[in-house]
């Protein structure tokens, strides 16, 4: 899946305001990989008037926070699923 940044940087040559059609035709023809192409087809056929309003209705992975991401990835509690807990354990998790 694209990240906001993918979608972002193949919007150069767009002039706005612009259809969700001519969006996807300039990023094909500046080279925007599948993935990007895809988020851009997958937005509603509606007229845009900034990146911004794409990057709002492009499907795109948003980037996790960094310090987020190495807190969770400490937490123990992360780690394991809702559904693989015993519903009667009260003890915290080790």
């Amino acid at each position: 899946m694209a990240t906001r940044d993918d979608v972002y940087a193949h919007l150069d040559d767009v002039d706005f305001p612009a259809d969700k059609d001519t969006i996807v035709e300039v990023a094909e023809r500046a080279g925007a990989p599948e993935d990007v192409v895809r988020a851009l087809r997958a937005m509603p056929p509606v007229e845009y008037a900034s990146r911004g309003e794409v990057l709002q209705s492009a499907r795109t992975e948003q980037p996790q926070d960094a310090t987020r991401a190495a807190a969770q990835a400490r937490d123990p509690h992360t780690q394991i699923a809702q559904g693989d807990r015993d519903p009667g354990d009260t003890q915290p998790l080790r």
